[in-house]
């Protein structure tokens, strides 16, 4: 049987409206609707902390099933806020580490069909008049290109020649011109070779803080308590010295909280 509800507004004097909502909570048959939208700085700080503590949770969701969590003696933790930052940041850290690592895959996975040169050098070449330039020339238009330019075809795909031009002054060329990486390729891949190795860092510091989970998770739930007071708190009406809040109440509790009224010195109206 679903027990009907009844609506209610609890009026008490605006000094005791924390006290009031301490005791409808402990009361626990009310449910409470904001008169006004919650705002004040208590309410603002909590939020904040919610939402850093839940950043700091879902790291573990994401990164670890909960079963490997449960491997982990658990402990206390003597600064939840501080840990949280830390752990949001080492998260941040392992986003963009593998973010660079696939660009610069795929970047070596490109420029390893050239071969293995140093940009640098080709850049000094060209400080002396030697032009080394690199195009993509469809196969069929190699011909055509002039006798004093030196050619050098290094692979082709899909009927285009990459092909490394080299001139003693800059010309220009009716073909697509590819410019040059900043790294060469095995730069790149020791480069690579340390994300690898800072990612791997990382996780395992990461999972050094597995055996805070259960703190943080006794952490958001005092926090959603205390949020949910203050924005009950904040959320009553005022007029003038007193203080208002509606909401409802299951049928059968409206004698328990019209004796509470009396013990309380509130006003109630159902």
């Amino acid at each position: 049987m679903i027990m009907p509800m009844k609506k209610v507004f609890v009026v008490v004097q605006a000094k005791d409206r924390e006290s009031a909502i301490q005791d409808l909570r402990r009361l626990g048959v009310v449910h409470v609707e904001h008169q006004q939208s919650p705002h004040g700085e208590q309410v603002r700080r909590l939020e904040e902390d919610l939402a850093l503590v839940e950043s700091a949770l879902d790291v573990f969701a994401h990164r670890y099933d909960h079963a490997r969590t449960g491997q982990f003696e658990q402990k206390p933790l003597s600064d939840w806020r501080r840990a949280c930052v830390h752990l949001v940041d080492l998260n941040k850290r392992l986003d963009q580490l593998q973010e660079y690592q696939a660009r610069i895959t795929a970047a070596i996975v490109d420029w390893q069909q050239w071969g293995d040169f140093e940009p640098a050098l080709v850049e000094h070449l060209a400080k002396k008049n030697i032009f080394v330039r690199l195009f993509q020339i469809p196969v069929n238009q190699l011909k055509e290109i002039p006798e004093d330019v030196i050619v050098r075809e290094v692979f082709r795909k899909a009927g285009m020649a990459h092909c490394a031009v080299i001139t003693r002054e800059r010309k220009e060329f009716a073909f697509k011109e590819i410019a040059l990486p900043k790294h060469s390729v095995s730069a790149m891949k020791k480069r690579l070779a340390l994300d690898e190795q800072a990612e791997e860092d990382i996780r395992k510091e990461i999972t050094s803080h597995l055996t805070h989970r259960e703190a943080l998770v006794q952490v958001r739930q005092e926090v959603r308590k205390q949020l949910e007071f203050f924005r009950a708190v904040h959320g009553m009406g005022i007029e003038g010295g007193l203080a208002y809040l509606g909401g409802y109440v299951p049928a059968d509790a409206e004698s328990l909280l019209r004796e509470n009224a009396v013990t309380n010195r509130w006003a109630v109206v159902v």
